[in-house]
Formats: structure tokens, C-alpha cells, sequence
């Protein structure tokens, strides 16, 4: 393989990768509610803050799992 040729992962790798993706997000939405819900204040807004972020950083990555966005990217020139 040549430098400069990165190997595609398959569809359904990236299936997998796209669910488990969201499945974290979705589980770390839930402990942020109950965080807020049942840690004493300060430290309960903070600790869900930041699973809230972690999730939203993951659902940002779920574009990068598209089997479809190297063939779209050639069709438009790219």
C-alpha cells in the first residue's frame, strides 16, 4: 500500500462504530440528568456538564462514521 492511501474500514465496522458512538452519548446524557438530579448542587452541575459535553463530543464524531462520505466527496470534486 502507498504512503499517501489510507485503508477505508468496511460499512458495517463503521456501523458499529456509529452505534456504539451513540449508545455512549445516550448513556452519558442519562447519568448528566441524574447527576443534576441527586449530587448535592456544585458538584452535581459540574459532573454533568461535563458527561453533557462528552456526549455532545461524540455525537460530533458520528459524521466521520458515514460509509457514504468518501463517494459523496469524489462526485463533488473534492
Amino acid at each position: 500500500m502507498s504512503p499517501g492511501r489510507r485503508r477505508r474500514w468496511s460499512a458495517s465496522s463503521l456501523l458499529v462504530l456509529r452505534v456504539l458512538l451513540l449508545a455512549d452519548a445516550v448513556v452519558l446524557a442519562v447519568v448528566g440528568g441524574i447527576a443534576v438530579a441527586f449530587v448535592e448542587r456544585p458538584a452535581g452541575l459540574v459532573a454533568a456538564c461535563g458527561a453533557w459535553l462528552l456526549a455532545g463530543a461524540l455525537l460530533a464524531c458520528l459524521p466521520l462514521t458515514d460509509p457514504y462520505r468518501h463517494e459523496r466527496r469524489r462526485r463533488a470534486g473534492g
